[in-house]
């Protein structure tokens, strides 16, 4: 009762007979939360992005490049 309804719905319950089961379940790759789309843009896979045109720099590029001058 001290967990709020919304937490209780998430909750998920793995029973395990031994050590093994609960490292399968703690090591196994994280399942993959779908994409939400913004109107009018595609969605884009992470690692997925095309690079910059040429002679335009990224906007990390630019951070980094600023970031390293202050030091």
């Amino acid at each position: 009762e001290d967990i709020p309804a919304n937490v209780q719905k998430s909750i998920t319950f793995h029973f395990v007979g031994d050590m093994m089961d609960v490292l399968k379940l703690a090591l196994e790759p994280a399942k993959e939360k779908p994409v939400k789309r913004q109107p009018g843009k595609k969605a884009v896979k992470p690692g997925s992005a095309k690079p910059a045109a040429k002679g335009v720099k990224s906007k990390t590029k630019v951070a980094r490049q600023a970031a390293s001058k202050k030091k």
